[in-house]
C-alpha cells in the first residue's frame, strides 16, 4: 500500500457552535423552501520545529440576507486544527502545496462530519456544510499577500530614499 505524501496526524476541534432558527419550525414546507448559507472560511499554517506542520480552519456560516427565516439555522460556526507530516523526501514547495490544499480540504471534511454529528437529530435532519472552493481562495490570498509584500517594499524603498537625502 502506498502512503500519500501529507498525513494527518492529529486534529482538536477549538469550537463548535450551532444557532437553530425556532422561526423556521412555524414555516410550512413551500415557505421554508431551499436552505441557502455563506460561509466564510479563515485559515492558516505555521511550520513546526520537527517538521510538521499546524493547519488551522475556521468556518463561519449564516444564511445571506432576506433568506434568514427560511432557513433552519442562523449560524454555524466552527474551528478545528490538524497537525500534519509530509513523507520523508518531499520537496519543500511540493510539501508547502499538499499542506496548505490537502491540509485545509482534510480539515473541511471533519468539520462536515462533526457538524453532521452534532445536528443530526434536529428536526428536518443535519446541517451539511456547503463546499468550498478553496483554490479560488488560495489564488486571492497569495495575491493579497504579494500586494503586501508589494507595499512594503516600496515603503521601504521610500524609507531609504528619504534618509539618503
Amino acid at each position: 500500500m502506498s502512503l500519500a505524501k501529507l498525513q494527518l496526524e492529529r486534529y482538536r476541534l477549538g469550537s463548535l457552535a450551532v444557532q437553530f432558527n425556532d422561526a423556521w419550525l412555524a414555516l410550512d414546507d413551500e415557505q421554508a423552501g431551499k436552505e441557502e448559507y455563506d460561509c466564510r472560511p479563515e485559515f492558516d499554517v505555521l511550520e513546526g520545529e520537527e517538521g510538521d506542520f499546524l493547519v488551522s480552519l475556521s468556518l463561519e456560516c449564516a444564511p445571506p440576507a432576506g433568506s434568514r427565516d427560511r432557513c433552519r439555522f442562523t449560524s454555524v460556526a466552527a474551528t478545528v486544527w490538524g497537525i500534519f507530516s509530509l513523507a520523508e523526501g518531499t520537496a519543500e514547495e511540493e510539501g508547502q502545496r499538499l499542506v496548505m490544499h490537502n491540509g485545509v480540504a482534510i480539515l473541511h471534511g471533519i468539520v462536515r462530519g462533526l457538524l453532521v454529528s452534532a445536528t443530526g437529530g434536529c428536526v428536518g435532519g443535519p446541517f451539511i456544510l456547503p463546499a468550498i472552493n478553496y483554490v479560488e481562495l488560495f489564488r486571492r490570498k497569495a495575491e493579497e499577500l504579494e500586494e503586501a509584500s508589494a507595499e512594503e517594499e516600496k515603503a521601504e524603498d521610500t524609507e531609504e530614499g528619504n534618509s539618503e537625502e
